[in-house]
């Protein structure tokens, strides 16, 4: 009897750790110098174990320009992340691109000091933390 009571108290805390480790934390974006109330915001979060830029984010969010003061709000785990916005004026989901490759559409990209951008920005120069119960980051718009 005290066997499986053991083992029973065992897997109880197992399961308590495992649903903390698993505790997310509720993010808000701000996205800040929107110049136009059209499209949608295409958000794309990338964390430590994904490519950063690549097709396949960790996360990502769509939604109307202008709902909720342009403050984008999702649940993250603590953790290393680095966000890529645009403005998709045109709603067709891609960022539109001029023929050098730079973006014609609004776009930003988290961390401190990306601007002025040299050259493909890392995850490095664009990461955050979130590692507190609620986290806010502001994301200034940029457009060439």
């Amino acid at each position: 009897m005290k066997i499986i009571i053991t083992t029973l108290l065992v897997c109880i805390s197992c399961l308590a750790i495992a649903q903390k480790s698993k505790k997310t934390v509720e993010v808000n974006i701000e996205i800040e110098h929107v110049k136009s109330d059209q499209g949608y915001w295409m958000l794309a979060i990338y964390n430590e174990n994904t490519e950063f830029l690549s097709m396949k984010p960790y996360n990502a969010k769509r939604q109307k320009v202008g709902e909720h003061n342009n403050i984008v709000s999702l649940n993250l785990p603590k953790g290393k992340y680095a966000i890529a916005v645009f403005q998709d004026l045109n709603d067709n989901k891609n960022l539109e691109r001029n023929k050098q490759g730079i973006p014609t559409e609004p776009y930003s990209f988290s961390g401190e000091n990306v601007f002025p951008l040299m050259g493909k920005p890392t995850f490095e120069k664009c990461m955050v933390k979130v590692s507190k119960k609620s986290k806010d980051f502001k994301i200034p718009l940029q457009t060439h």
